[in-house]
């Protein structure tokens, strides 16, 4: 009997924390700020605290071996080619579909308010390209996130202005998900995921690392 009141407890508990919410909100403005929320419970990371008296003490860093090994490893890692992202779409797609579909309003992305103004300075012809090319992309993705996502009240401004050099961009972002969604779509991609891994394994298993292919390029340069 005791060991079924504790079953039921555990259930209980499991249930109420599949009903928290997990969000993080994001603000870009003169300075970008993000904070984190879990339940009700908010802490800012972005800009984080006592972030110059962490860059003041590491004055005794001798022995840095792992970030080189890390650094390796990462250039041993291929990079994902277009052909590989366009498989990983064909296989996510139908699988994460179904997923939001069923599970999608356990997602919610409040406030979405973004103004980005494209600049032209440079080449005002490929900036107008380039204002067809998100306009076009926006438009096609936003109805389908609406449909599959909860996105109250969305406001998305794009613009050009040909006396700018760099992208300028403002607005706030929040997305927000219960953990019993996110541990749903987790199972869920489990199986594609292996699919695209393997399918990525065995396309690239014979490439060189990085590193090499670069020495490879170099040599015939200083030969010439």
């Amino acid at each position: 009997m005791l060991l079924l009141k504790i079953l039921v407890g555990l259930a209980i508990l499991f249930l109420l924390l599949c009903r928290v919410r997990l969000g993080i909100r994001v603000d870009i403005a003169e300075i970008v700020s993000a904070d984190v929320a879990v339940g009700f419970l908010r802490f800012r990371v972005v800009p984080a605290k006592g972030g110059a008296k962490i860059i003041a003490k590491p004055k005794k860093e001798k022995k840095k071996k792992k970030p080189k090994d890390l650094t390796k490893a990462v250039k041993k890692i291929p990079i994902p080619t277009v052909e590989d992202l366009k498989s990983a779409y064909h296989i996510f797609r139908g699988p994460m579909r179904k997923i939001l579909l069923r599970i999608g309003r356990g997602i919610r992305i409040h406030p979405l308010s973004l103004s980005a103004t494209l600049p032209g300075q440079e080449d005002p012809a490929a900036a107008a390209e380039n204002y067809g090319r998100v306009c076009a992309a926006m438009w096609t993705v936003m109805p389908l996130l609406e449909e599959l996502i909860d996105i109250p009240k969305p406001s998305l401004h794009v613009g050009v202005d040909y006396d700018l050099e760099h992208v300028y961009i403002r607005g706030h972002v929040g997305v927000s998900i219960r953990v019993g969604t996110l541990l749903s779509m987790g199972f869920g991609a489990l199986i594609p995921s292996a699919r695209w891994f393997i399918k990525f394994y065995r396309a690239h298993k014979n490439d060189k690392p990085r590193q090499e292919k670069a020495a490879e390029t170099e040599v015939p340069k200083s030969a010439a």
